[in-house]
């Protein structure tokens, strides 16, 4: 209504009607992607709104204000590439009342431990989980590579274009590796590659020996190409050993004198790669040797 010095009952009446709305952000994303989404136009103070994701419920319990307002959030759920659509109701508005949103799903791959911890070091020989979201639905002929070689292949994906298998790494370098993935509609530059860190690792054969005892020291993951040392409990008691182009390496030494438990075998290069473990010698004495001359008696 208008009103001056011409009184407001002589001006017609025009009518504005409000229509709920929702607005989402982002607009695009991985599966998992948190979305933020905004609801306006609602009946005052509506309860029991919903939101629904491809005809699935991902968010309830949401509420309007005074003003018919409201704020909340959601995980993408698995889904295939493409755009979904974002839709919202409540006790008094229709999914009908207002128009959808949407949210383009892009492909993705994630990697996690078989076993051990995120965020833990990750070792020549480790089993990992490598998954992808976001691929086409029942997407055929994916593979995925380590540093550019083919490491698993013959994947499909499911009907929310997702999948997963066991990666294990391959003889490697200390430091960042790359890992890929394709698949026969999916392009490798789609997707946003996944970093592991490779981190050096020994082991020693047998564990625990006695004073003298030979130790075999197998080493992976350390810098290509360099000398090695190995210090036990800080001394040096091995070096002159090289690694391979692939940061391996095979060499041995002898338990030196000292007392029984744990001692630290460190194993060090030139770059700065180090891995620790532990060695016991063991407490038991030798028997107590027969006399070979003169004969008893």
């Amino acid at each position: 209504d208008a009103m001056g010095t011409t009184p407001a009952s002589e001006v017609e009446d025009k009518v504005f009607t409000v229509t709920p709305r929702i607005e989402t952000t982002p607009s695009s994303g991985w599966v998992g992607t948190m979305v933020s989404v905004y609801g306006s136009g609602f009946d005052s103070g509506e309860t029991n709104i919903k939101l629904i994701y491809d005809g699935g419920t991902v968010k309830t319990g949401i509420a309007a204000d005074v003003t018919g307002s409201w704020q909340s959030s959601f995980s993408v759920p698995a889904s295939a590439k493409g755009s979904h659509d974002i839709r919202a109701y409540g006790a008094v508005t229709s999914e009908s009342d207002l128009a959808p949103s949407s949210f383009s799903v892009s492909p993705g791959i994630k990697i996690a431990p078989v076993s051990g911890y995120l965020g833990g070091s990750i070792h020549v020989g480790d089993s990992l989980w490598v998954s992808g979201v976001g691929f086409e639905a029942n997407e055929a002929g994916i593979k995925v590579t380590f540093d550019g070689s083919l490491n698993i292949s013959g994947l499909v994906a499911d009907a929310n274009g997702s999948w997963l298998d066991r990666l294990e790494v391959p003889p490697c370098i200390r430091g960042e590796h790359t890992i890929k993935a394709s698949g026969d509609i999916t392009r490798v530059s789609d997707i946003v590659d996944a970093i592991v860190i490779v981190s050096p690792k020994i082991e020693m054969n047998p564990s625990s020996g006695a004073i003298g005892s030979d130790i075999t020291v197998h080493g992976n993951g350390f810098a290509a190409n360099q000398i090695i040392t190995i210090s036990y409990d800080g001394a040096k008691v091995s070096n002159g050993t090289a690694t391979d182009a692939k940061g391996n390496f095979t060499t041995s030494f002898k338990i030196p004198k000292g007392k029984s438990g744990d001692h630290t075998v460190t194993v060090t290069d030139a770059t700065g790669s180090a891995f620790s473990s532990s060695l016991n010698l063991e407490s038991t004495p030798p028997p107590i040797p027969n006399p070979v001359s003169p004969e008893a008696g």
